[in-house]
């Protein structure tokens, strides 16, 4: 695949500029005297040497930032025409990095923005960095399956009209659960008040190689986005990439806020996963998924035919099918009468199978390019070996999902940075209703705060944290011990810092 760029010269995406930067280096046999302490493993613990092999170290180096930064270049240019960008950045520091800094560069203090509320926890940091006053949206609610259904367009149109000023629309699509928001239509809502859009595509970086996944946030319409290469795509962890099109997003000042929010010290390795998923998906992407997407659908329809489970699905929810990652399973068990904590907890322990995550419900698990049709049968075959140890009679479990009703619209008493900059105290978390919370509370995963700061807490999501909590579920930053037992809340009585 050659293609050539807007200056003429071709794109050969063949090339992976890093794994050639990493090659030459190694072939070069430079000793680097510089900031890298293993020393190309020589001077590491032979225990993890061998654990993780000699050539990750011997990877984790570089002499020149200028060679770097040529190398580094000429892949993110191969990227940004892979993905369809004007400008694509290779973040070391995952989405959350990417996050940080489109905030940086498209807010001012604040400034408002109209942001989906099933936000990962570092959009919600990205709004007390930048000093940015949420608009919160929430996705259409799917009463009866408790998901979301994506955010709608005439929701944002609202939000503008209470809020014309409003800088930037956020959405998170897809959601957690694969759920796509219709972007192109949200983007028109937006370009026509003068906003850019900004879509937190963390769990969508194969849409844009497949057309029967959802359409992606770069074919959609948006000004950037982010995407997660190394969740569904095979880079390693920490692996995303950062895009920018068109002229509504100042595309030099988000370059030196990439720069200011990310490590100086990048680990090649991952910058080099990148390139090399890159350059699967450019030259053969929707082949390979063709295959992912076979087995999906196989497997679903599999899992649906086992008594007790059903896999979410677009149908369900009144979308039309390519409105979800069809690679993506969320899978309800509470039929069962069983949580989806007691069904991973069986299929991590019996069948040494993990999944992506848990919540009263059920489980959240993915399928990808390693799948064949040997692991895609041994997962079906763990589920129904699952089904048929049930007892007859099921328990009663909370009929709820970590993504939905317990993400609906809070109040806001003040914004996130005031909350957090305020003075605040420790509380036991069953004596907080009413309060304000000074921090951002995330069972993990998904990562998705079930308060964030400023927002007031009540009795039904201390009841939900409560109940999860009980569960094994961690607060995403707080110790076990310490995640259930209390909560940041502002402190009335002191003043404001600077």
């Amino acid at each position: 695949m050659t293609e050539p760029d807007e200056s003429g010269t071709s794109l050969d995406h063949r090339r992976a500029p890093m794994i050639e930067h990493i090659r030459d280096l190694r072939a070069r046999g430079i000793v680097p005297y510089l900031s890298i302490g293993h020393r190309l493993g020589v001077a590491a613990d032979p225990e993890i040497v061998a654990l993780l092999g000699r050539d990750l170290f011997e990877s984790n180096t570089w002499v020149s930032a200028v060679e770097y930064d040529v190398a580094l270049h000429e892949a993110e240019a191969l990227a940004a025409d892979a993905w369809g960008a004007d400008r694509s950045f290779y973040l070391v520091d995952g989405s959350s990095a990417g996050n940080h800094a489109l905030f940086m560069a498209a807010l001012r203090p604040g400034d408002e923005v109209i942001v989906s509320r099933d936000v990962h926890w570092s959009m919600l940091v990205a709004i007390i960095i930048s000093g940015a006053t949420p608009v919160y949206v929430s996705p259409t609610l799917d009463q009866e399956l408790d998901v979301g259904a994506g955010v709608d367009a005439e929701a944002v149109r609202r939000a503008f009209a209470e809020h014309p000023d409003a800088r930037l629309v956020v959405i998170v699509s897809p959601s957690w659960c694969g759920v796509a928001s219709d972007l192109a239509a949200i983007a028109e809502v937006a370009h026509a008040h003068g906003a850019p859009m900004y879509v937190d595509e963390a769990w969508g970086p194969h849409f844009h190689f497949h057309p029967e996944l959802p359409a992606s946030a770069m074919a959609s319409g948006a000004d950037a986005s982010v995407t997660s290469v190394h969740k569904i795509l095979p880079a390693v962890s920490q692996g995303s990439v950062l895009h920018v099109r068109g002229s509504l997003i100042d595309q030099e000042r988000l370059a030196t806020s990439v720069r200011m929010m990310s490590t100086t010290s990048p680990m090649l390795p991952i910058v080099a996963t990148l390139d090399a998923a890159r350059r699967q998906m450019a030259l053969g992407g929707e082949q390979r998924l063709d295959e992912v997407i076979r087995l999906s659908r196989k497997a679903r329809a599999a899992i649906d035919a086992i008594p007790g489970y059903s896999v979410l699905s677009a149908a369900r929810i009144g979308l039309p099918e390519n409105r979800q990652d069809l690679t993506k399973f969320v899978i309800d068990a509470h039929h069962l009468g069983i949580s989806g904590y007691d069904l991973e907890h069986r299929l991590n322990h019996e069948f040494a199978i993990g999944v992506e995550s848990a919540d009263w419900r059920g489980v959240v698990a993915n399928f990808n390019l390693g799948d064949t049709d040997e692991s895609a049968g041994a997962f079906v075959d763990a589920l129904r070996a699952i089904a048929a140890s049930v007892p007859a009679a099921p328990e009663s479990v909370l009929n709820a999902r970590a993504t939905g009703t317990v993400l609906g619209l809070p109040e806001q008493a003040m914004t996130p940075r005031e909350a957090y900059f305020s003075p605040s105290r420790q509380v036991p978390l069953c004596d907080s209703a009413g309060e304000i919370a000074a921090e951002l509370v995330t069972p993990y995963p998904p990562g998705i705060p079930v308060l964030a700061p400023g927002e007031v807490i009540t009795a039904e999501r201390i009841a939900y944290l409560e109940a999860v909590y009980a569960r094994g579920a961690v607060n995403y930053g707080k110790r076990k011990d310490a995640g259930a037992a209390s909560i940041a809340i502002v402190d009335r009585g002191g003043a404001l810092r600077d």
